[in-house]
């Protein structure tokens, strides 16, 4: 990162040398609208990501309870089946009453199933699917079940029909593996009843995809500064070079020993995979302490003293809880630690910030607002020091000597108040007069936010004129004088230029932005191409061309710059719909992908932990396709709120979106059955009690589950966000 203060040289070695990234892993969601000119500096939003959390599984026992309804009425299915066959058992005999008994035991294993306890997701799931996979079956093979068929039945089937029966009289109490029993062998010998051949269950295929097509990988992350300082990620090789206490040094040696020999401490092997991830924070806990990051030197030997006793205790399989406590009460200090990472001060830069990471390791409430005021600093003085320190532009000498002045000026208000922010750092947490506290930071940034926008609004501006002026906006009347943007331009400078805390000098910042944000949409909206699929769906969703689309934001553009020159009031709302309608071009790929790939979900059927029909495929990708439509038609209609709505929908339904068209595109792979009967027979050979897909398996149940019209709100509020979380990793 540059300097954040021109008060000192910065030297450029880093504050952790010895430290490590982040603890946690960072799940990156949702895609970049728009980039950067290469030939136009980029204006910070002061605003820093935060990592997204890691994706929780659904809790173990939700949707087992919230599916014990459906279960309830699939056993009554099946009873009510039951009887009037029963009743006819008098009225057939010889291969009619067989097929008779079969359905009988076909709806005994389906009562069998659904009144089993059924305490865990993995159980609930599975059984669900299983009930469905034999309905199939049955509907497949009706003809073959129906005693009215008086055709007489081979050897292959009567031992068919005898080993089904046999199945009825000895079953087990259910679990997942029990279920897969017995229906793989419901399965070959429905199959040899319905085909009279014998089979060989060898010879049928896995009803499953063997991988999934993967999600796009982010860049490899750069070497860690923990692992670049000795180049190993070893920590037998981390540990020796980390400047920490010999009491925590013993410890992590001892802890590294468990991990690498968990018999010798009466571990198991997933207490000690538990232990070793345990050990891998406390190596980048114990190498922010080593470099004295967001702590001094009392609060770092308590901080040792604490770590070193979590880990003694975590060795102890007894003491586990004890020692897990102990670290989560350092997790201030992890934070504080993450966010000093993750901005990847300069040694200079971070003495400068200290005290305010330390009063953020001190105080929660402070950590809070302290550590994003830090980071929005930070940010606005990397942007600033890219920017150049001369205004060039060829226009009017006089107009141009105007606009130098007010970019100095905007520049030495921007230094100012940046060294008042660290001087306010520096008298963070004091008890005497001069003492600052978070609100003076904040503060200030308000101050150097308004600088850093007209220094860069300033900055972009030659570029932006070039682009506005290729449009030719019309002079204002009734004079044609040329040159109304500049003076525009000007006037608005001189204003926010000025110095005080004025309204109006916000009020001129922000037309500037507006010109500038203007310009960069428009020239980003003249390269975007839409063609091919994305032309297709445009005119589905729109009846719209591409033309049209050019035409109305041309319009919005032209209209915002004939305000500019005649001194007119910029209207925000186009501005922000030509941005928003870039982000939506930008997404109609990904549209056409889904909307394609939606046209397969048939293949879905093949695979047996799938448990959803084609009309619930479409239920999914619907909340999408309308968003996005939407969206495109309050574009056509001057709508922005409109606009801003498909953005929350598409963050929302994308993990679900992602998760349908990757299991489509993986589907195509299973092979294809030939006939119903098979292929639902296939699926029930096809074991479940397997850790793979579960989250497919789930998902049936789960949606299966909020179909139901008396679900209760909690529940469904419950299922939904379990969900959510569940497939973040989509995103």
């Amino acid at each position: 990162m540059p300097s954040v203060c021109r008060r000192r040289k910065v030297g450029s070695m880093n504050i952790l040398r010895c430290a490590v990234l982040a603890i946690c892993a960072v799940v990156m969601s949702g895609d970049l609208l728009a980039q950067a000119s290469p030939t136009q500096p980029v204006r910070p939003s002061g605003e820093t990501g935060k990592p997204a959390p890691v994706p929780a599984p659904v809790p173990a026992e939700l949707l087992a309870g919230a599916s014990k309804p459906l279960f309830a009425a699939a056993a009554a299915r099946a009873e009510e089946q039951l009887v009037p066959l029963v009743l006819q058992r008098t009225q057939f005999s010889g291969g009619s009453n067989l097929r008779l008994e079969a359905q009988i035991d076909l709806y005994v294993i389906q009562r069998w199933i659904a009144t089993s306890t059924l305490s865990t997701d993995q159980q609930a799931a599975a059984a669900w699917l299983r009930l469905a996979q034999i309905r199939q079956a049955m509907s497949a093979a009706q003809k073959d079940l129906s005693p009215a068929n008086d055709q007489g039945l081979t050897d292959v089937q009567q031992l068919a029909a005898h080993n089904l029966r046999q199945l009825t009289y000895d079953l087990p109490a259910a679990d997942v593996a029990k279920i897969d029993a017995i229906c793989r062998a419901t399965g070959i010998s429905l199959l040899e009843f319905a085909t009279g051949q014998a089979v060989n269950p060898s010879q049928i295929p896995i009803m499953r995809p063997v991988n999934l097509p993967t999600l796009p990988q982010e860049p490899s992350p750069a070497p860690r500064p923990r692992e670049a300082a000795v180049g190993s990620s070893d920590p037998g090789d981390l540990i020796p070079k980390l400047n920490v206490s010999p009491v925590l040094r013993r410890q992590l040696v001892r802890t590294l020993d468990a991990v690498q020999r968990p018999e010798v401490y009466d571990l198991t092997a997933e207490e000690a995979r538990q232990l070793a991830r345990v050990l891998k924070d406390a190596i980048d806990i114990s190498a922010g302490l080593a470099s004295n990051a967001g702590v001094d030197l009392a609060k770092r030997m308590e901080l040792e003293q604490q770590l070193g006793e979590a880990l003694a205790l975590l060795q102890d399989r007894r003491l586990k809880e004890l020692g897990q406590r102990k670290i989560e009460g350092m997790s201030r200090y992890r934070q504080v630690l993450s966010a000093i990472i993750r901005l990847n001060l300069s040694e200079q830069n971070y003495k400068l910030l200290a005290p305010a990471f330390q009063l953020a390791e001190r105080s929660p409430e402070d950590a809070k607002r302290l550590i994003p005021a830090v980071e929005k600093f930070v940010a606005f003085c990397s942007a600033y020091d890219k920017l150049p320190e001369s205004f060039q532009y060829n226009t009017d000498p006089a107009i141009l000597k105007a606009l130098q002045k007010a970019y100095d000026d905007s520049r030495k208000g921007f230094e100012a108040s940046r060294s008042a922010f660290l001087g306010d750092v520096e008298m963070l947490g004091g008890t005497g007069i001069s003492n600052t506290s978070t609100a003076d930071l904040e503060s200030r940034l308000e101050e150097m936010q308004v600088w850093m926008d007209v220094v860069w609004a300033m900055g972009s501006m030659p570029v932006s004129l070039e682009v506005l002026n290729t449009f030719k906006p019309k002079p204002p009347a009734p004079s044609p004088a040329p040159g109304g943007l500049e003076r525009r331009i000007a006037k608005e400078v001189a204003i926010a230029a000025a110095p005080g805390k004025s309204a109006a000098r916000k009020d001129a910042a922000a037309v500037l932005l507006r010109m500038v944000r203007l310009a960069s949409g428009s020239r980003e909206l003249q390269g975007a191409k839409i063609e091919g699929a994305s032309l297709d769906v445009l005119r589905r969703y729109t009846k719209k061309t591409a033309d049209d689309l050019a035409a109305k934001w041309q319009m919005n553009v032209m209209d915002v710059m004939n305000a500019a020159s005649s001194g007119g009031t910029l209207d925000e709302g186009k501005v922000q719909r030509n941005e928003l309608l870039l982000g939506m071009i930008q997404t109609l790929p990904r549209l056409a992908a889904m909307e394609g790939t939606a046209k397969s979900a048939g293949v879905l059927q093949r695979w047996a932990d799938w448990g959803l029909d084609d009309r619930a495929v479409e239920q999914g990708v619907y909340p999408t396709r309308a968003a996005a439509t939407a969206a495109l038609l309050a574009f056509y209609g001057d709508s922005t709120e409109g606009m801003r709505n498909w953005e929350k929908v598409r963050q929302e339904q994308q993990p679900a979106v992602s998760f349908i068209t990757r299991a489509i595109s993986g589907a195509r792979e299973i092979p294809e059955v030939k006939g119903e009967l098979p292929a639902a027979c296939a699926k029930l050979l096809t074991p479940l009690d397997v850790t793979v897909y579960a989250l497919h398996r789930r998902y049936a149940i789960a949606q299966a589950s909020l179909a139901r019209p008396n679900l209760d709100k909690n529940a469904a509020s419950d299922i939904r966000d379990a969900l959510a979380k569940a497939m973040a990793q989509f995103r």
